[in-house]
């Protein structure tokens, strides 16, 4: 597949070590091992962090086409904490490069040309009304096969003007067992179980399938042929920061 990731390139700093992530790009990175024509839409500071993860990207096999310059604000990163559990939280740089993306003649033409199989974007990418724009106007250039919103949420940010847009071009619909109730409740003023959620998607919009991760317990997919339950592996966890991405991208 051609791919296209939209939304945050970052440096995730753990304790005094920093790695590239966000999770568009950690999405592509997997999907460009597995093997795929991986691209990234998104933007760094003119600045020594952005070109350390502008080399890391072409490093992961992720094209950098789609991967703009801001020579004014700087490359966005997020500061990890990690409880006892391996649980992250997140404090996040403020106005980084990566909220200010635009869709310039060029990218169109190329999107144009030979646009992604597949679109994989997230909540807080759309934190700004610009990134919000520039995503919608993407997805009616690409007429992508599949587009996979990763709801994955963040800072408490998600309102109904974002969720309600973006589920009604999703094909392909990912949140965990903790987000499920609140983004229901967000929606429609009460929480649904995953099966009544589904259903409401179905009746509204594209999506083919809605994938809920619940962690140890494994993960459901609902799809109009039924529901199906994949249960986890057990593994001892290090931490989670990127799990979710890794899931992603390898049921895409």
């Amino acid at each position: 597949m051609r791919t296209l990731a939209f939304g945050a390139i970052l440096h995730d700093l753990i304790g005094d070590a920093r790695h590239p992530g966000g999770a568009p790009f950690n999405v592509a990175a997997h999907l460009a091992a597995l093997g795929h024509d991986s691209s990234l839409f998104s933007r760094v500071g003119d600045d020594e962090p952005g070109r350390a993860l502008r080399d890391a990207a072409r490093r992961s096999g992720v094209s950098d086409r789609y991967l703009q310059t801001d020579p004014h604000r700087e490359t966005g990163w997020a500061r990890v904490r990690l409880n006892d559990a391996g649980a992250a939280t997140y404090r996040f740089a403020d106005d980084p490069a990566y909220d200010h993306l635009n869709l310039d003649a060029d990218a169109r033409a190329a999107l144009m040309a030979a646009g992604p199989d597949a679109v994989i974007f997230g909540t807080l990418d759309q934190a700004t009304a610009g990134n919000h724009a520039v995503l919608h106007e993407l997805l009616d250039l690409t007429r992508a096969r599949h587009v996979l919103y990763d709801v994955n949420l963040r800072r408490d940010f998600f309102p109904v003007d974002v969720l309600a847009p973006g589920l009604a071009r999703a094909t392909l619909v990912k949140l965990n067992d903790d987000e499920l109730p609140l983004v229901t409740e967000r929606l429609y003023g009460r929480p649904l179980h995953a099966e009544g959620f589904f259903a409401r998607l179905t009746d509204t919009g594209p999506t083919e399938a809605l994938v809920v991760t619940r962690g140890a317990d494994g993960a459901d997919v609902f799809t109009p042929a039924g529901p199906h339950h994949a249960p986890a592996v057990p593994v001892r966890v290090a931490d989670t920061v990127g799990a979710g991405d890794a899931f992603a991208a390898a049921f895409l």
